[in-house]
């Protein structure tokens, strides 16, 4: 037995009752499923849990994933991270039982979809998949992947400036802008020239292309503002034929530049992590970092802002 749906729009609702001995539970919601199929089978999930619930059972017994993880959501404002992590988590568990899922489940979905993936990108989709299933009052133990040693992400100045100089002229107001600005590699290259007010020094990125989904207008560095140099193309930094780059970025010419400089394992967006070391090692607040950078919270500032051992010794011996 199913509850009925029915449908409003691009979804697929629930109205209806579950009784039992008397008793009765009213479901109106949306199954968020735009398929019919999907969405009976999320309505039958909702009856057993139902119909457990007026049992005596534990509510979230019957808890399907999708469900459980659209509540997680509702549950407290996340971030666009959280949200790509449920997307993509919902995926391999959809439909299943939230109490029937396993640490083995846990181990296949690392193998099927994150095999290829740094250990933190795992243990932070790990960290998403444990506070959803303990929203259920449903305890998993998903181990945590070990990292091999932190890297070091940030450069000195003397290897900055190498760097800068190996990428082909026509790049290197893209890159000088990612180490000046810390900005990431897509809001980078998705800025357009109506963003960069040169009067005000100012650059404004929109809410469409910050990562938070939350925009910023920012001061414009000067090395920044000297290296651009206005085009009549409709964004400020384009490949060849003028249109902007796609996600992977300039990815081949930063390799061979690193190359060229005698730097190795950094990537495009290590720049970022390299800006934010070094703001922090001249001094910069975490409350500046977070406005200048578009970060929502301190913990994920400290992820990018490392300091170098000369730093930690100079801080010290000021005592």
């Amino acid at each position: 037995m199913s509850l009925h749906i029915f449908k409003r729009g691009k979804y697929w609702h629930i109205n209806d009752t579950v009784s039992w001995a008397g008793k009765s539970i009213r479901i109106r919601q949306t199954t968020n499923c735009t398929l019919r199929r999907e969405a009976q089978e999320v309505a039958s999930q909702l009856h057993q849990q139902a119909l457990s619930k007026l049992r005596g059972g534990s509510a979230s017994a019957a808890v399907p994933f999708s469900l459980a993880a659209l509540e997680w959501v509702k549950l407290k404002k996340r971030g666009a991270t959280d949200l790509q992590n449920v997307k993509q988590l919902g995926q391999f568990f959809k439909y299943k039982i939230v109490s029937d899922i396993t640490t083995e489940d846990w181990h296949q979905y690392v193998r099927q979809t994150l095999h290829d993936r740094r250990p933190a990108t795992v243990n932070r989709m790990r960290a998403t998949l444990n506070s959803i299933l303990v929203s259920t009052s449903t305890s998993v133990h998903l181990p945590k992947q070990k990292d091999k040693g932190q890297r070091v992400r940030f450069l000195s100045v003397e290897q900055q400036e190498k760097l800068l100089s190996a990428y082909p002229t026509a790049l290197q107001p893209l890159f000088i802008t990612l180490c000046y600005q810390g900005l990431r590699k897509s809001e980078a290259t998705k800025l357009e020239w109506q963003d960069i007010n040169r009067d005000s020094a100012t650059i404004t990125i929109r809410d469409e292309n910050s990562k938070s989904g939350t925009g910023r207008i920012i001061p414009m560095h000067p090395r920044v503002q000297d290296s651009l140099r206005f085009t009549n193309d409709r964004f400020v930094f384009t490949n060849i034929h003028g249109q902007p780059y796609a996600k992977e970025g300039p990815r081949k010419a930063h390799n061979t530049a690193c190359k060229r400089a005698g730097i190795s394992n950094f990537t495009i967006h290590d720049w970022r992590h390299h800006w934010a070391s070094r703001l922090v090692m001249l001094g910069a607040s975490i409350p500046t970092l977070m406005a200048l950078g578009g970060w929502k919270s301190e913990r994920l500032v400290m992820r990018y802002a490392a300091v170098s051992d000369e730093h930690n010794r100079d801080t010290l011996f000021r005592l």
